[in-house]
């Protein structure tokens, strides 16, 4: 039968992201008064082990260390038989008074912030197609720009989340970034992540 999306609910959350030398993890609240839209808010750690001082475009920005920041974010999703749609919009705010640099950097969106402050505002849109056998695939557009000191950057990626069971999944994609750092450069991702408690997912 039709399963019953009019429902909603408050819950904790926890995410935990690890490239190696680039973790990140985000603690927030989710409240959803229906169960595709809601808005959750709370703070992002980050810590950056690789330096990109060499790179010219990186003078006078600390791009190693610890980032903090808090967020509201509001979510949108949409299934139609096998289709799906997901978007959301997030603003996020900066505070760094002990940054030496003129510019903080901000690994995930590849953006320069100003050392005392700045705010993040970013978007994400993803259509896709979503079959058990085949698993979910579709395309994911993605911007983000900091208010103080205009950076912004962009992605387009075709994605792909492998059909596998259990709580853990795969997701392979390919496309284009653009940003002030790297202007137009082809990106591939992979990412392997595992849920330990239900929740809704993309």
């Amino acid at each position: 039968g039709e399963q019953n999306v009019f429902y909603g609910y408050v819950r904790p959350s926890v995410e935990i992201n690890t490239a190696a030398l680039y973790n990140r993890a985000v603690i927030g609240l989710d409240i959803y008064p229906i169960s595709f839209f809601g808005i959750t808010a709370g703070t992002t750690f980050r810590h950056n082990g690789l330096s990109h001082s060499s790179e010219a475009s990186f003078e006078d920005v600390e791009d190693t260390g610890f980032l903090s920041s808090y967020f509201a974010n509001a979510s949108l999703k949409f299934a139609y038989a096998d289709y799906v749609l997901f978007s959301s919009i997030k603003g996020e705010f900066f505070s760094q008074k002990d940054n030496t640099y003129d510019y903080f950097y901000e690994e995930n969106y590849v953006l320069r912030g100003q050392k005392d402050k700045d705010t993040m505002h970013d978007f994400k849109i993803f259509i896709g197609y979503n079959k058990k056998s085949v698993g979910m695939t579709g395309f994911l557009l993605e911007g983000a720009s900091m208010e103080g000191t205009q950076s912004s950057t962009s992605n387009q990626l075709v994605v792909w989340k492998l059909p596998v069971e259990g709580k853990t999944s795969y997701v392979v994609g390919a496309g284009r970034h653009h940003s002030d750092f790297y202007e137009n450069r082809f990106q591939l991702i992979f990412s392997i992540n595992h849920g330990f408690a239900q929740g809704v997912v993309l």
